[in-house]
């Protein structure tokens, strides 16, 4: 068995693959699903709430980007756009009891702090107005450090704002300006000196490695600046370079785009850099200061995995507004009609704005638990029973399968259950594969690799 993670074995594992931020993944969501049963499900949903906005405007494209976003520079988008979400949000609520609590509401995008201040104070009043929000409810916010001033923060925070989260990507103006983002550390640290003068407030950073231009001693320097900055939060993402599925992504050839030898390396620097820092790893992809409410959802084992990556509360139904917004609710997903015209149609209409979804199966709803389980904990328990079968003989055929990774160290399997070692947790992604049902002819090409 090896004892160090080798190249020859890191090669074999870095395959394209989906990061489970959902079981099934978006590709097989069908615009054939039961739309009757699906809006049964959601009448009869009572768990708590998470709730989403979507707002996909940006100023500039990034050329990394792989989220739907629509580029403009006028404002007055932003306002017609919030005009129809208060509309949504209205109609949502006859679709689904929107009095239980909210636990959660995050603004994500594109770039949510597009909208002008008197715009997001019309959003938020009616979120107040719609949800019953809880005395604890997270409230975060996704904001891209060039377009923010210490008024706007103020505003945020006086509208209830309690966690914030910024694209940072990299420290390395070079590397930003190739993927069209130019941003200087002094930027960031402005942002984040604002907040912090105005409350104590946590602050993510989503950083990314794989990006053209980036090299072990760009990246080594970006680490450096990122922990002397001490986000409470950080999430560190592969580059998914799909210039099939978002052409403007094929500029980015002109430049020398990182081997996947480099991408392990730069990976592998991030985790070493944060955890001798004193982060504690979560999950495959983030990491947190030992005071975050991540670390104790590690240590309770109330970890939750969804469209927004890893989060705190485990069990809240997730309903999505907003162009392209994709919404959980009790073993259903609904996605959210992308094309913003037919977006407004539909609302106009007094319709739901999906176009696609699905209505889990019991198989379905078991192997995500077991996905998240992995995702979420790195184990699995295999003297649980399903119809009194234990899940041992349940997955009977996906354990056998698991050898290879068994002989590489990277996880056991005793009677009891599966563990995934230190050695194999960046690889936690390829071990939930073995349990996807609807992997099997999919094309991965979609997906980032595995590290």
């Amino acid at each position: 068995m090896n004892n160090q993670l080798t190249a020859e074995v890191r090669a074999r594992y870095s395959v394209r693959g989906p990061r489970y931020t959902s079981y099934p993944t978006a590709p097989h969501f069908t615009e054939t699903t039961d739309w009757d049963e699906i809006k049964r499900r959601w009448r009869d949903a009572n768990a708590d709430l998470s709730f989403y906005v979507h707002v996909p405007y940006c100023a500039v494209r990034c050329l990394f980007c792989g989220c739907h976003t629509i580029i403009t520079k006028k404002r007055d988008k932003g306002a017609h756009y919030v005009d129809y979400l208060l509309k949504e949000i209205a109609q949502v609520g006859t679709l689904t009891n929107l009095s239980r609590p909210t636990r959660q509401l995050a603004l994500g995008g594109g770039t949510p702090n597009f909208l002008e201040i008197s715009q997001m104070r019309r959003l938020v009043d009616a979120l107040n107005t719609h949800l019953n929000f809880a005395n604890d409810a997270e409230r975060s916010i996704e904001v891209d450090p060039r377009a923010i001033t210490p008024e706007y923060v103020d505003a945020l925070v006086d509208l209830g704002f309690n966690r914030f989260s910024m694209g940072v990507q990299d420290l390395d103006e070079d590397v930003m300006a190739a993927v069209n983002r130019p941003q200087s550390e002094a930027t960031v640290t402005e942002v984040v000196n604002a907040i912090r003068d105005r409350a104590p407030l946590p602050i993510n950073f989503d950083l990314i490695y794989g990006l053209p231009k980036q090299t072990e001693s760009s990246w080594a320097a970006t680490l450096k600046s990122v922990l002397a900055i001490q986000p409470t939060r950080l999430a560190v993402y592969g580059y998914a370079h799909v210039p099939w599925m978002k052409p403007h992504q094929k500029s980015l050839t002109r430049f020398e785009i990182p081997t996947d030898t480099l991408r392990g390396r730069l990976n592998q620097m991030a985790r070493d850099a944060f955890t001798a820092a004193g982060y504690i790893a979560i999950g495959f992809d983030h990491y947190a200061l030992p005071h975050d409410e991540l670390v104790t959802a590690i240590n309770t084992k109330t970890l939750h995995r969804n469209f927004m990556g890893y989060t705190t509360r485990r069990g809240l139904d997730m309903v999505a507004c907003g162009v392209s917004g994709i919404s959980a609710v009790n073993s259903t997903y609904t996605q959210n009609i992308k094309g913003i015209s037919d977006w407004m149609g539909q609302i106009d209409a007094s319709k739901p704005t999906w176009y696609r979804g699905l209505a889990l199966s019991d198989e379905d709803d078991l192997r995500r638990d077991v996905i998240t389980a992995l995702s979420c904990n790195f184990e699995l328990s295999l003297d649980q029973s399903v119809d009194g079968v234990s899940l041992k003989h349940h997955f009977a055929e996906e354990l056998a399968g698991l050898t290879p990774m068994v002989n590489d160290g990277l996880i056991n399997i005793t009677d009891s259950a599966l563990t995934v070692t230190d050695l194999g947790k960046p690889f936690v992604r390829n071990v939930c594969m073995a349990f996807d049902q609807y992997l099997t002819g999919t094309s991965t090409n979609r997906f980032s690799r595995t590290s």
